[in-house]
């Protein structure tokens, strides 16, 4: 009997840790299956961009081919078109001078006819009329006035040439200038999605390092087996009973039993202090020691209410609605700078400060190509100085802090605030010197 209930008790003992095992390794594949979905998926969103980002790199290449052979052929023809109206010109002289010649002999032959015609009626004795001479004279002015009408038509059509290059050579210039503000665009949209594959990287590092850092939990703390051995085969130990769960501190305790005016009361405080900032910003405070005074002014509110640590606030909804409201006249670019330099200098300081829960340090990131425009050029010149200045003066005003998910997405609309600003102070800006260049030109 003891045998019989040994072998009982083996034979059960032997099916349960079989059993257990076969389930902690069907959930073990089950968890790394959806790893690699979720891997895969990322990978293929980062394919997909990336050929974006080729497509759009030739296309660049394809129109600075195009911008380059249009600036050749408008060389050539600028240098013809010099050639021609220097030969023109030659010809009008020449012209100009056949026709005074003509002129001045048709002057005076009618002297001379009329010196005839006066001399004539004195001389009564001999009335000789030659009439061959006449006959020549008439000839010899028809053939001038065949030769002056003739001149005028080749002077109208050398005006109407001139005036035809002069136009094909205007459409060219604004052909070109097309061109190049479609590479300054092309430029840009490659700059961002430059920003969007650094990121979309980032944030697969990070999934990575949270997958990797998260254990999977063991299937054996779900099964209620009454006897487990200290050493398995599949290298887990021994399931601790589950402990009796701590009982919160009495100061949350009294918190939460506390009078609910008090929570009305910090909420309405907290509601004035919004309003008043966001009073505050609303008028153009200007700058001081060359730094905005409301970019420094709400992040260091932000940061005394602890905004960017929260779950849920209406701080960061209100600052956008101000901002947006602020910028709706596109055509005052004082107004567009100054929220240019408040904005920018936000998202400056919120990217020094803010890091993402679980977020590594630092991340490598590509260097963005050199921008081939004059204007990408300005752009970046202005960018790389105001930064370089705000980073020495902001050190002692940053903070580093966890952020969440309403700060995280508070700066990515602070980012596409300052790409549209930018956007809107370019192009006005192109268009007052597209006329002034133009006038140049002429």
């Amino acid at each position: 009997q003891t045998r019989c209930r040994q072998f009982l008790a083996r034979l059960d003992y032997s099916r349960t840790r079989k059993a257990a095992i076969t389930t902690q390794c069907f959930w073990r594949g089950k968890v790394a299956r959806k790893e690699l979905r979720k891997l895969k998926l990322a990978a293929r969103e980062t394919g997909a961009l990336q050929a974006a980002k080729n497509k759009l790199e030739k296309q660049v290449e394809e129109l600075t081919w195009r911008l380059q052979l249009e600036k050749r052929m408008r060389a050539d023809l600028e240098e013809s078109k010099s050639q021609e109206n220097a030969k023109l010109q030659a010809a009008l002289q020449e012209v100009q001078q056949q026709y005074k010649e003509t002129k001045d002999t048709l002057v005076k032959e009618r002297e001379a006819a009329k010196k005839v015609a006066e001399i004539a009626p004195v001389i009564k004795e001999v009335p000789v009329i030659d009439t061959e001479l006449m006959n020549k004279l008439r000839d010899e002015n028809d053939k001038l006035k065949t030769l002056v009408s003739s001149l005028e038509k080749k002077i109208d059509d050398t005006e109407k040439k001139y005036d035809e290059t002069n136009k094909i050579s205007e459409e060219r210039l604004k052909k070109a200038m097309d061109a190049e503000s479609k590479i300054d665009d092309l430029n840009m949209a490659m700059l961002r999605l430059q920003e969007k594959i650094s990121n979309m990287e980032t944030d697969e590092k990070v999934q990575r390092q949270a997958l990797l850092s998260t254990p999977v939990r063991s299937m054996s703390e779900h099964l209620s087996i009454p006897i487990v051995p200290k050493n398995l085969e599949n290298g887990y130990h021994e399931a601790e009973e589950p402990k009796e769960p701590q009982s919160a501190p009495p100061a949350l305790k009294d918190y939460g039993n506390g009078d609910p005016k008090l929570k009305k009361s910090s909420a309405e405080k907290q509601q004035e202090n919004v309003d008043a900032l966001i009073d505050c910003v609303a008028k153009n405070l200007g700058y001081c020691e060359g730094k905005p005074v409301a970019a420094f002014t709400i992040y260091k509110c932000l940061l005394h209410w602890k905004s960017f640590e929260a779950e849920k606030t209406s701080v960061f909804d209100r600052l956008i609605q101000l901002i947006g409201s602020a910028i709706e006249n596109e055509e005052d670019n004082d107004n567009l700078a100054y929220w240019l330099s408040n904005t920018s200098s936000l998202l400056f300081l919120l990217q020094r400060s803010l890091k993402a829960a679980g977020a590594p340090g630092t991340v490598s990131r590509k260097k963005p190509p050199q921008p081939t425009s004059l204007f990408g050029r300005m752009a970046q010149g202005l960018r790389s100085a105001s930064f370089a200045n705000m980073h020495v003066e902001a050190t002692d005003v940053v903070r580093q802090v966890e952020a969440k998910y309403p700060a995280l997405l508070f700066k990515q609309q602070l980012t596409a605030y300052v790409e549209k600003i930018y956007g809107i102070i370019r192009d006005n800006i192109k268009k007052e010197l597209s006329s002034l260049i133009s006038l140049c030109i002429q």
